[in-house]
Order: structure tokens, then sequence, then C-alpha cells
């Protein structure tokens, strides 16, 4: 059985590669980049090397790459056996957000008066109850899977724009 570090060594591996990851680290003889936001945007580079395969993860951000695509690897993400709709009406009494990679920005939420959501808390498999008992959760975040978990609990979400998205690529989302 060969290591990883002889395979390392031999160079004889493809190498997949997130789009914020610039280059070939692991020195692999074949490179795959699996484009996973806009390219450029968090990381990375915003063109790839004519000898990458380039593959991306939503209809989305297909116009982003410039150059060859060589298709499309999508994987369902939501774990459906914490954010589904509610059986029967709940009563939905709590207001939430979530800044996460954004910038919060004033005048959208009250503090006060709403939970915020962080990358901590609450814990995961919490989030799902949260998003039943909600009647709102604003996401200044906008490339972010919880505004699809929040949609699938029955809670509305709220998108502030923050110039990393336009409405049309909302449309061609899976």
């Amino acid at each position: 059985m060969m290591t990883f570090e002889k395979l390392l060594k031999s160079g004889e591996f493809v190498a997949v590669y997130p789009e914020i990851i610039p280059g070939n680290p692991l020195g692999a003889k074949y490179v795959a980049r699996w484009v996973l936001n806009q390219p450029g945007l968090l990381g990375g580079t915003k063109t790839y090397s004519k000898d990458e395969k380039v593959f991306y993860y939503s209809e989305v951000y297909r116009d982003y790459i410039p150059g060859e695509v060589d298709g499309k690897i999508y994987v369902p993400t939501i774990d459906e056996s914490l954010f589904y709709k509610p059986k029967k009406p709940s009563i939905r009494n709590k207001k939430i957000f979530y800044v996460g990679k954004s910038s919060y920005k004033e005048g959208y939420v009250d503090k006060e008066n709403f939970i915020e959501i962080t990358r901590t808390s609450p814990a995961r498999e919490k989030l799902g109850d949260l998003f039943r008992e909600a009647e709102v959760f604003y996401c200044f975040d906008n490339s972010t899977i919880l505004i699809y978990e929040a949609i699938l609990c029955g809670c509305p979400a709220v998108v502030i724009p923050d110039g990393t998205h336009r409405f049309e690529d909302y449309l061609n989302l899976e």
C-alpha cells in the first residue's frame, strides 16, 4: 500500500483544489480546480492554468470563471434531518440574523431584539429548531448555506446585498 508521503513524492496523483488555493502547492501531476465561490473573492486567483481541469459547484459561479470549464460537480450539502418544514404550523416568535463573511449594516436589525447566529453558536444540531421558531432571518452573508436551511424550515430569509451576488445569481441556484 502506498502511503500519502510516497504518493506525494511520486507526483503521480490528481490534486483537487478549491478556488481559494492558488497554484499547485502539493506538486501534483494533474490538477483539478473546484470553484465553490467567485474566483478570487475569498482568496486565490481569478484565473487558472490551462493545464488545470476546472469544475464549478453551482451555476451561479459559472459566469465568473474565465476560460475553459470542464463541467459541474454538485454535491447536496443540506442535512434534511435537521432542516425541514414543521409538520404543523409552529409559533414563530423569534427574529434572527447572521453576518458571517460579510459585514454588519445598520438599519436592518435591532440587535436588542434579534438573536445573532455565529459560526459557533448555536450548535449545528439546534439551528433547524431555531429556524422553525423564527418569523424572519436576516442574512448579511450572501454566500452561506444558512439562507437555504432557513427557507427549508419555513423561515423567510431576507438577504441584505453585500455586492458578491447579483439578483440573477439567485435565480440560477440549484
